[in-house]
């Protein structure tokens, strides 16, 4: 893998990871469209992102986001 592959997989790790901290089922829903799918129990809802946008995202930046992003 290239370097850029492997910081990507890396990302969409660190997504799934804290996605996977506050809600259930937490799946990629088709990870060629940059999205995953998760749900609260009560709701279900979607996550995307822009491929570009996210490779220059430095991982810290990427951490900090997840970490307090508000899905309600």
């Amino acid at each position: 893998m290239s370097p850029a592959r492997d910081d990507l997989q890396l990302k969409i790790h660190l997504i799934r990871e804290c996605l996977a901290q506050r809600f259930h089922d937490v799946l990629p829903h088709n990870i060629q469209q940059d999205r995953f799918v998760f749900n609260d129990g009560a709701y279900s809802f979607q996550f995307g992102f822009s491929r570009p946008a996210m490779e220059a995202l430095p991982l810290d930046r990427l951490r900090t986001f997840m970490e307090t992003v508000r899905f309600h």
